[in-house]
């Protein structure tokens, strides 16, 4: 189910639940197939996941190139990012900076003009490179650092960015998220409580009075 492009779901584990941004760089030619996402995965015990893909549509194949982060590492891709754009701001010609994920997995960003940056996935998929890359504005490289903060930091995302810049999709404010992580918390409580799955039930529990303030 979709939500203002944030995806809900419960996992076979009936632990977690996602939701994310999805962003479509002014200069994309297909706006329907042409993305790049930042999501959260959600779990009750605490130990989220971060995600990051792109997703490209080249002569009629889909191509998709996705990343999952721990919060730290995720942290350090907002921070390489960040370092990128203050190196832009000289207009430094020729300048390229990569973060790797894991070995031959890569996000490269290039600098092309003084308006545009290139940012490139690379990932390696049985024995085959797969490559994906969007030119982003320097403002709209600027919003999807300010969202991944945001994301990060669980702050609220603000909406304006979405008339301001064209491209944010309907981002849902911090006390939406809550509402939503709630409504599926009730969810996933009643499914420990007709499984019989005490333990489940009590880390739920928990995890709602957490929300509640309780």
């Amino acid at each position: 189910m979709k939500i203002n492009n944030f995806v809900l779901y419960e996992n076979n584990k009936n632990d977690s639940f996602a939701y994310g941004t999805k962003f479509i760089p002014k200069r994309t030619l297909n706006k329907s197939t042409d993305f790049m996402v930042a999501s959260i995965e959600k779990y009750v015990s605490g130990k989220d996941t971060y995600n990051i893909s792109f997703k490209k549509n080249n002569n009629g194949k889909t191509y998709s190139n996705s990343y999952s982060f721990t919060k730290k590492i995720f942290k350090q891709y907002i921070n390489f990012l960040t370092n990128f754009t203050i190196g832009t701001v000289n207009n430094q010609l020729n300048l390229e900076k990569s973060f790797t994920v894991e070995p031959k997995c890569e996000i490269i960003l290039s600098f092309l003009d003084k308006d545009h940056v290139k940012i490139c996935s690379v990932k390696h998929k049985q024995n085959s490179l797969n490559r994906i890359f969007f030119t982003l504005l320097k403002k709209e490289l600027l919003t999807y650092i300010n969202v991944l903060e945001s994301i990060y930091e669980g702050k609220e995302t603000m909406s304006s960015l979405g008339y301001e810049m064209g491209f944010l999709i309907n981002p849902l404010s911090k006390k939406e998220r809550d509402e939503l992580y709630l409504s599926t918390l009730y969810a996933l409580v009643d499914g420990a409580l007709d499984g019989k799955d005490e333990k489940a039930f009590y880390n739920i529990s928990k995890e709602i009075k957490r929300i509640l303030n309780y």
